[in-house]
């Protein structure tokens, strides 16, 4: 049995051999090409990602602090607006106090 599998050795050309060796450490080389331009892709998005993502939270507490600012001027404002203030500013007091109260659609009162 073992002189069969030696003599099967033997009479495989070792050219073969070698040029399968060099397909294989081509397509090896190929595919650690391929994964090392994934893996610099990758990285690369995270990074913007996360570059991407500073940039928001610092735009989001510069907005917060804007509106509290707004908001607090508001709310100063607000303490000051009186009926007398109103009056001095050209407006007049309301003789009539109406609302407005919901009724049916045109198309629901054709028949009544």
């Amino acid at each position: 049995m073992i002189k069969t599998i030696q003599q099967t050795i033997e009479t495989v050309p070792m050219q073969d051999v070698n040029k399968a060796l060099g397909t294989i450490g081509t397509y090896a080389w190929i595919g650690t090409g391929i994964l090392f331009v994934c893996y610099g892709f990758f990285i690369g998005s995270i990074t913007f990602s996360i570059v991407k993502q500073q940039g928001t939270q610092s735009d989001i507490k510069t907005l917060i602090s804007t509106m509290s600012k707004q908001e607090l001027a508001y709310l100063n404002t607000q303490k000051n607006l009186t009926e007398n203030y109103a009056l001095e500013v050209g407006m007049v007091p309301v003789s009539v106090v109406s609302f407005a109260t919901p009724k049916r659609a045109f198309a629901w009162n054709v028949g009544n």
